[in-house]
């Protein structure tokens, strides 16, 4: 008995993987948007977690603005909440998309980065790049 093989038409087929991959696109851009906590059985009755993690490894960021911030040696949290988005979009690696990442990933935990004086020139040189 002869096995019958059906033929996929190369256009629908094309179609279809247009399709997966806008759908996968659309994931991963809302996936950045809105980061997860790195473990969600601490979190309290608002959604937020109990305590702030204290290394920026654990804020779910991407490998690449991770490897930035260790670069200038910002390690930890604590650090990162004392620069100026200025001044952290001209470290190295770093650019306004991954700055917006970062604050995305701050306000998770209900921290923000510090707001630039208009008094205060924006201090460019603070960071050992």
């Amino acid at each position: 008995m002869i096995e019958r093989i059906d033929v996929v038409d190369p256009q629908s087929a094309l179609d279809k993987l247009v399709r997966a991959r806008t759908l996968i696109d659309s994931f991963l851009e809302q996936a950045m948007r809105h980061p997860q906590p790195a473990s969600s059985s601490s979190t309290t009755i608002a959604g937020r977690p109990s305590a702030r993690p204290r290394s920026i490894t654990s804020l779910g960021l991407p490998k690449r603005v991770t490897t930035a911030l260790h670069h200038a040696g910002i390690r930890s949290i604590d650090a990162l909440i004392q620069m100026p988005a200025p001044t952290l979009a001209h470290i190295p690696g770093l650019g306004a998309r991954s700055v917006q990442s970062l604050q995305t990933a701050l306000a998770v935990y209900g921290l923000a980065l510090p707001e630039v004086s208009r008094d205060e020139p924006h201090r460019q040189n603070s960071v050992a790049c």
